[in-house]
Order: C-alpha cells, then sequence, then structure tokens
C-alpha cells in the first residue's frame, strides 16, 4: 500500500444551502439581504476560505430565477456550526442532507416543501458501509462492543434513528469515534493495526467510491455490514415567505441546471450528472426511523 496521504476533501461535497433574510433594524420590513449556507458534516474543505470561489459561482446561479437581491453565501461542517448560522440566518431554502430537513421537519418551527434531490458521483440513492481489512476474521456479529472511526463531524441522532437498526447501536453496540482524517485512519488499519485503536470504518457513499478508486486500497478491504438504501441530498423550500410561482420557478431552475452553462460548470464540482425530483419512498421511509422514540 502507498505512503498515507490526507484525503483531498473536495468542494463538491456539498450538501446544504439556506436563503435567509436579515432586517436592517427591528421594526423594518425591507431591505433584506438574501444568503446561502453550505454545510457538509466532517469535510474540511466546507470551509470559507476554501469555498470562496464556488460559494461565488453558487450564489449567480441561485439568484437567476428569483429576485430577492444579491445572495450571501456561509458555510459551515460541523452541526452545531450549521445550527448556529442557520439560526441567525432565517434560511428559507435549504439543500442538504435529509437528516438536517427531517431535522428541521420535527421541529416545526416553518413550512417546508422539498424540491429536488442531488444525486453525485453516479449514486441516486445513499448507503453507509462499514470496513475492515479484508484479512481479518472480522464480521458485524463480533463487532459489538469494538471501536468504529468516522468523518470528524457526523449527524449522530440520524445515524441512530435512521441509519443503524435498532439493535445495533452506537454507544451501545459499539463504539463510534471521530476522526480527522480517513485516509490515515485507512493506513493504520491496514498496514499497522497494532497503532490503529478502530476496528472498523464507517463511510458514506462518496467516502467509499472514493477509496474504491484506489486498487491499492479497497481491495484489501472487506464490507462487513451495509445500511439499508437512504435519500440523496435535498433541496427544500423552507418558511411562508416562498410564493408558488417563486418555488415553481426554482424547481425547474434546478432540474435544468446540467443545461445552464454556469450550472452545468457547478455540477462537474459536484460530480453531478445534474439534479433529479424527490425519491420520496426513501425519504417516508427515513422519516418513520427518525420519528421513532430514540
Amino acid at each position: 500500500m502507498r505512503a498515507k496521504t490526507r484525503i483531498p476533501l473536495p468542494l463538491n461535497w456539498v450538501l446544504v444551502l439556506a436563503l435567509g433574510f436579515y432586517l436592517t433594524a427591528p421594526g423594518l420590513s425591507a431591505p433584506v439581504e438574501s444568503g446561502f449556507l453550505v454545510v457538509k458534516y466532517g469535510d474540511e474543505s466546507a470551509s470559507p476560505e476554501l469555498a470562496a470561489e464556488f460559494l461565488e459561482k453558487l450564489a449567480t446561479f441561485l439568484g437567476a430565477p428569483i429576485d430577492r437581491g444579491p445572495l450571501k453565501g456561509w458555510i459551515a461542517n460541523t452541526p452545531a456550526e450549521a445550527a448556529r448560522i442557520l439560526r441567525d440566518a432565517h434560511p428559507i431554502l435549504l439543500l442538504g442532507p435529509p437528516g438536517l430537513y427531517l431535522e428541521l421537519e420535527l421541529q416545526q418551527q416553518l413550512p417546508m416543501e422539498v424540491l429536488v434531490q442531488v444525486p453525485r458521483m453516479g449514486a441516486t440513492s445513499e448507503r453507509y458501509v462499514l470496513v475492515a481489512p479484508k484479512k481479518s476474521e472480522l464480521s458485524v456479529e463480533n463487532l459489538r462492543g469494538e471501536l468504529v472511526r468516522t468523518v470528524f463531524a457526523f449527524d449522530r441522532t440520524y445515524l441512530e434513528r435512521v441509519v443503524f437498526p435498532a439493535s445495533f447501536q452506537p454507544g451501545v453496540d459499539f463504539q463510534l469515534e471521530p476522526s480527522t482524517n480517513m485516509a490515515d485512519e485507512i493506513f493504520l488499519l491496514l498496514e499497522v493495526p497494532e497503532e490503529s485503536a478502530a476496528s472498523a470504518l464507517l463511510l458514506d457513499t462518496e467516502l467509499a467510491l472514493f477509496f474504491q478508486q484506489d486498487d491499492m486500497v479497497w481491495p484489501e478491504l472487506k464490507v462487513v455490514w451495509q445500511s439499508e438504501e437512504l435519500p440523496r441530498d435535498l433541496v427544500v423550500a423552507v418558511g411562508s415567505e416562498w410564493t408558488s410561482t417563486e418555488i415553481q420557478r426554482l424547481k425547474r431552475h434546478l432540474l435544468g441546471m446540467k443545461d445552464d452553462p454556469g450550472g452545468a460548470e457547478i455540477l462537474e464540482l459536484m460530480s453531478s450528472d445534474g439534479l433529479v425530483p424527490c425519491n420520496f419512498e426513501l425519504l417516508e421511509r427515513a422519516r418513520a426511523k427518525y420519528r421513532r422514540s430514540p
């Protein structure tokens, strides 16, 4: 196996956008400042410095079908930071992980309408996998009590309620810890297991596809467990401020993204062939699990 390297986590892992308003002073209804928030849990590249150019392109595309003035972009890579920005920015358009949408829906603070979903790297649905060294005897049956590592920030509630079954829970049946570098974790797991406390790694679809491209890594791993099929990222209109006309314009604009020169450029950065209608069957399954008692 080659020397360990840092995963070049690209900005194409963008998972959340939020369009919101700020009043210039208490009691005033205008003017307002429009903006969007980009969130990718556990992505070190999801920072204002690294994402500046992408945010600028995205602002131009998103602003085209609506008349709300210049768009401002925010970005975050942890649930805490995302929650802070969402709270302060009063977002009314979300494009992001289904777990965030389900959390906001459960809070019932604002009306929401799902517009489209976001396939990436050819994947129209999500699956999480647990991988271990192929040469090990580890299986999901004897993973209980062992340590699993995943990206440095993740939605634990979504993992507990939707991704993992009730009979196999993080913090109960196995330990789950964050890691700042999954490439290093793979290296330790395969090459120097005595230095790696983890017995397995939890990967989402995109991270699994990333490692599958390395023919010196993936053949040395085995999948010991995989989740059920789950929904991909969503684009959701949030809030009563949206008119039906704006919602329809946005939906058409997003579905036609691949035919727009600027949109196609953004899609290429996102490793997506184009936005598609939401798979409501998968979303409803996830919703039912998310709403179960913890």
